[in-house]
């Protein structure tokens, strides 16, 4: 069968396929602003106010502001709109206009196919975890403050898990075969998620909820919702979003580990299918916005058990600017411990070029190319 990694860059190069991959590219170039700076993100096309009289900002200025725009760049074209201070740079120019229609083609499909993805999953979508809880830190503003792939109320409302394919992608990417190839692509990528270790725990773990277990799940949900209700975490938190969601993870963290039995073993099999159904995300990100994977030198590294995604901690020569959900490349005496890594924790010191990471090893993915579409 298939690995999951490789189906996954199968259905990457299949979405990138659409002709308006390099207008989307072209948008989301990096510049460096020297040999030891960060890169900043930039979209190519200038507005009339960056012309005429005072500035108002960038959309670079945007995208290096809200680092998290730069963590899901093919997100890119749902978040700006909600961002006020990109209403004039939008307003100012036709051809900021005409590249957010193609950011947001390239948005609306990606969403649809990592969720097609989750419909697959048993329970969906009344999955009884306090990761979908109205208000968690990937369901608040459609998880806008997020790093990891979120969970959208409205998303899990159109009944996918009733589909046998999803139909925005085609018309959304413009496909000249409609979505014939990412069709099968999509469907290698099913049945080799659905075979894995990760996905058949979490079925596994679905199966075995009895009524009770069931209701205390529901008393856990109902628990964590009333902890974060927005006058307790503005009385904790204040004003301040980021220290809102630091307040969110921690209670559901407190709330999680109050199950036990076989309710602890459904939410711990949802977080390691959930890790993997993100991983998926971020190497369709990569792909079609960055392309390449690129390789870097590791210098130590050590492991954890073995998984379709394996804690990973290495040290490595790196001089690039390196944010989370990137991957890369690294290699090891030891085939099994090679492959493609997802970033996560990252510090980096780019005067000594030196890059410490924690992140996840595809399990894998050491057959996958360096080089995307």
């Amino acid at each position: 069968m298939t690995s999951i990694w490789t189906a996954t860059d199968a259905l990457a190069a299949d979405i990138a396929r659409s002709p308006h991959l390099n207008t989307f590219r072209e948008g989301m170039k990096a510049r460096t602003t020297g040999p030891r700076h960060k890169p900043r993100v930039r979209l190519v096309v200038r507005s009339a106010a960056e012309d005429e009289g005072p500035r108002h900002g960038s959309v670079q200025e945007l995208l290096v502001t809200y680092e998290m725009l730069q963590a899901q760049p093919l997100l890119v074209g749902m978040r700006l709109p909600h961002i006020p201070e990109f209403a004039p740079l939008h307003d100012g120019s036709q051809d900021v206009r005409r590249w957010l229609d193609v950011a947001e083609r390239f948005a609306f499909a990606f969403v649809d196919i990592i969720e097609f993805l989750r419909s697959r999953l048993p329970g969906y979508p009344g999955l009884l975890v306090p990761e979908l809880v109205v208000g968690a830190p990937r369901v608040r503003d459609d998880g806008f403050w997020d790093m990891r792939f979120p969970w959208m109320t409205e998303v899990r409302r159109v009944g996918l898990q009733l589909k046998a394919k999803p139909d925005m992608p085609p018309q959304a990417l413009e496909l000249s075969d409609g979505g014939q190839r990412l069709y099968a692509s999509l469907g290698d990528l099913v049945a080799a998620l659905t075979a894995s270790a990760t996905w058949q725990r979490f079925d596994v773990a679905h199966a075995q909820l009895s009524p009770a277990d069931r209701d205390a799940a529901m008393d856990l949900r109902k628990e964590y919702r009333q902890a974060i209700k927005d006058e307790c975490v503005h009385r904790i938190a204040g004003e301040t979003a980021m220290r809102g969601q630091v307040m969110r993870r921690a209670e559901m963290e407190t709330v999680k580990a109050k199950a036990d039995g076989a309710v602890h073993e459904y939410f711990e099999a949802f977080d390691a299918v959930d890790e993997l159904l993100d991983g998926v995300a971020a190497f369709i990100t990569q792909r079609i916005a960055r392309s390449d994977i690129p390789n870097i030198r590791v210098i130590a590294a050590d492991w954890g058990p073995a998984r379709d995604m394996r804690f990973m901690r290495i040290k490595a020569e790196d001089g690039e600017f390196r944010i989370p959900q990137e991957l890369v490349l690294t290699s090891s005496a030891v085939p099994a411990l090679s492959g493609i890594m997802l970033l996560r924790n990252i510090n980096i010191f780019l005067d000594e070029d030196l890059l410490l990471a924690e992140g996840r090893l595809l399990s894998g993915s050491a057959a996958v190319p360096m080089s995307g579409p």
